[in-house]
């Protein structure tokens, strides 16, 4: 299943990119999927850093591949401001669409 995945009982709380499924586009413009599914789990691993202090974290460790299409980007954040194990603060640092 493409999308969001709260299950409470379960304690699972994810957003799924299928394989294949086109969300977005490469920054050479052309469209973008995930070549193998692609899970994002929402549980206590989420924080809030600045751009700055990432890039320097992680320089030469990463790449920007792609930019999810509006949608998709809607979707996700819909996803993690619907689900439990997201602390309210973070939920709050994204706009409602």
């Amino acid at each position: 299943m493409h999308g969001c995945v709260n299950v409470d009982a379960d304690f699972l709380s994810y957003f799924c990119f299928l394989e294949g499924r086109e969300v977005g586009t490469k920054n050479d413009d052309k469209p973008f999927s995930f070549s193998k599914n692609t899970y994002i789990y929402f549980q206590s691993n989420l924080s809030i850093v600045s751009i700055s202090a990432y890039r320097s974290k992680y320089e030469g460790k990463t790449k920007h591949l792609a930019r999810l299409s509006d949608s998709q980007y809607k979707r996700f954040i819909k996803c993690l401001r619907q689900s439990k194990f997201v602390k309210g603060k973070i939920k709050n640092y994204f706009i409602k669409e």
